[in-house]
């Protein structure tokens, strides 16, 4: 009886603890799975761009920037900006491309007058000095455009313009034309330096900012409105005018330190993914740097030329975390370079081929040779070698031209030559590539020194 109870009790244990755990697994979901909370990326972060493949120069029409509007769809207002549409003749949309630039914010007046036309993105950090540059352009040069740093809505520090056919530059009272004339339907790259505090950023004086335009140094200027820090950047329509269009591409904030000043002057890389899921935090890594948040779709600026490696992030809402597979691709902007350490110019070679030393920066695919001119290639297996025999021979006494040549996988070919003098009675011995008389009678003295004490070994024993 008591072993029957003892039993009974253990199965009732097992029957218990059987039920519990039923019960806590079903009461689990998929989020709570500790397992599930170690998945990386099954597919839901897929690169686009840039392909597995090697890039001669950068993808045309994609500026590196802070904000460059990659992200956005076209038809569409750009994400993180502040719209303030003052008649609904107005509008706001990424268009896909415009003179040369991909993804650019189009400010649109219409047929309608007596409202201005602002959009604002606001910064998560005010700001007490720093610089913004960007790309303007306007359908209509001869009325009211303007882009602004500034602190709320209304308490612009500076400005830079274009109205009739001119930029002009806001100072402590109104609009000045800067010295510089402005064309309809022409880009232009515009920098802004400006100092609220006194730090003598940039050489700067408390409350007073410089532009550049194209490069061109302007100022330096007063604040419209003098303040302690600023946190927005603004883009104006005049309400005085009707039926133009602003423009903006590829703005860069020097405090964001994804972004280095200049870094928007030139075209970059399209960094494009798709991805499945809703992504809280977004970043990518170039050849193993550490992550770099993004917005989403990016420009990068051109890497040098080689092989590359980039990957993209991400963690949704629950903190799963998400990666691409490494997407592999080769930059080849220019043609590869060639040293020729041996020969030597002028140097004098007898029958046999000289051998030859080169170095080669760049990357490049194949190498060859070809011999005063000739029509024969002939290939360079390495850095270092022996020119071919039967062709040196083949060879006339007098000066000769060898031309190195080397190519990459985008077809770039780089080339170097020297000229060597061939000279048929500067014979070596076989086997020796090169030869000092000295040394040559002193190895035949020891040669000749070792017979005669074998010889005269064998008369005395």
């Amino acid at each position: 009886m008591k072993k029957r109870s003892v039993s009974l009790v253990v199965l009732m244990g097992i029957l218990f603890l059987s039920v519990c755990a039923t019960f806590l697994m079903s009461s689990l979901d998929e989020s709570d799975n500790p397992i599930d909370q170690l998945r990386t990326s099954a597919g839901e972060i897929t690169i686009v761009t840039p392909e597995n493949i090697t890039y001669t120069g950068p993808m045309n029409g994609y500026y590196p920037a802070t904000y460059g509007f990659e992200n956005d769809a076209d038809g569409k207002t750009p994400a993180d900006w502040v719209i303030l549409l003052g008649d609904p003749a107005m509008d706001v949309e990424i268009i896909p491309e415009l003179g040369g630039h991909k993804k650019v914010v189009d400010m649109s007046k219409g047929n309608t007058g007596g409202d201005n036309l602002n959009i604002y993105q606001y910064f998560a950090q005010p700001q007490e000095w720093g610089t913004i540059e960007f790309w303007v352009r306007t359908s209509d040069a001869s009325i009211g455009s303007g882009w602004h740093p500034g602190t709320g809505v209304d308490n612009v520090i500076c400005g830079v313009g274009i109205d009739d056919n001119q930029f002009q530059y806001l100072d402590d009272t109104d609009w000045y034309p800067i010295g510089k004339s402005a064309t309809s339907n022409t880009w232009y790259h515009v920098k802004i330096q400006f100092e609220c505090q006194s730090g003598n950023h940039y050489g700067l004086d408390q409350n007073t900012w410089r532009a550049f335009i194209d490069g061109i140094e302007y100022g330096d200027f007063k604040f419209y409105h003098n303040q302690s820090d600023i946190n927005n950047f603004r883009i104006h329509q005049n309400w005085r005018y009707s039926n133009y269009h602003t423009y903006t591409d590829a703005i860069g904030y020097s405090w964001n330190s994804n972004y280095n000043v200049g870094d928007n002057l030139n075209e970059g890389l399209l960094l494009s993914y798709e991805n499945a899921t809703n992504l809280e935090w977004k970043g990518y890594s170039l050849d193993g740097t550490a992550n770099k948040t993004i917005l989403g779709n990016t420009t990068i600026p051109m890497p040098a030329d080689g092989l590359h490696r980039v990957q993209v992030f991400g963690n949704d809402s629950i903190g799963t975390i998400y990666e691409s597979d490494v997407r592999y691709f080769t930059i080849a902007t220019s043609p590869p370079e060639i040293s020729i350490n041996s020969p030597t110019t002028s140097q004098t070679i007898g029958t046999t081929a000289p051998s030859y030393d080169i170095s080669i920066t760049g990357l490049y695919d194949s190498i060859w040779y070809t011999l005063d001119g000739g029509a024969t290639n002939y290939t360079a297996n390495s850095l270092t070698g022996t020119l071919n025999q039967a062709a040196w021979t083949a060879l006339t006494d007098g000066i000769i031209t060898i031309t190195f040549f080397a190519n990459n996988s985008a077809g770039m070919e780089g080339t170097a030559q020297v000229q060597v003098i061939k000279d048929s009675s500067e014979q070596l011995p076989p086997g020796i590539p090169g030869y000092d008389i000295i040394s040559l009678v002193g190895v035949g003295g020891i040669v000749t020194l070792i017979i005669v004490k074998k010889k005269r070994g064998r008369i005395n024993p």
